[in-house]
């Protein structure tokens, strides 16, 4: 079943499949702050492979599951990038907070390295490099 239907207007904008009044197969989500969702849906969240684009300008792509995204690729806006694992905080406010949180690599755009390692809340705690891991 295909429809579109409209969230609380301080949320925003769903169009895709849906199942029983919820978002549920490939879909988007526009927010009213400007930031996006493309892809998986599973009865309202986030779920399978998904685009999702920050009002800053900022993307991540790759792997949800129930709202929550764990493995794949962010692109900064700085021209910075990040594979690997992650870690979603969610708020009670509704919002969230993506993190490079487990095995990884970032490339420093300005730099033009590659830093490799284990992340926990955007740190770099044990690098496989060379790298000293507190110049990160």
């Amino acid at each position: 079943m295909f429809g579109i239907f409209k969230r609380d207007s301080s949320q925003g904008t769903y169009s895709g499949e849906v199942r029983n009044g919820l978002a549920h197969g490939f879909g988007k989500y526009e927010f009213e702050n400007g930031s996006s969702y493309e892809g998986g849906f599973l009865f309202d969240e986030f779920h399978g492979e998904g685009e999702f684009t920050f009002s800053h300008g900022g993307v991540v792509k790759g792997k949800w599951t129930n709202g929550y995204f764990y493995e794949g690729v962010r692109e900064f806006i700085n021209g910075d990038k990040y594979e690997g694992e992650f870690l979603t905080i969610k708020e009670d406010s509704g919002q969230f907070h993506i993190v490079m949180h487990g095995k990884g690599k970032l490339y420093r755009y300005e730099e033009g390295k590659w830093f490799s390692g284990y992340w926990k809340d955007d740190d770099l705690e044990e690098s496989v490099d060379d790298w000293d891991v507190g110049d990160i």
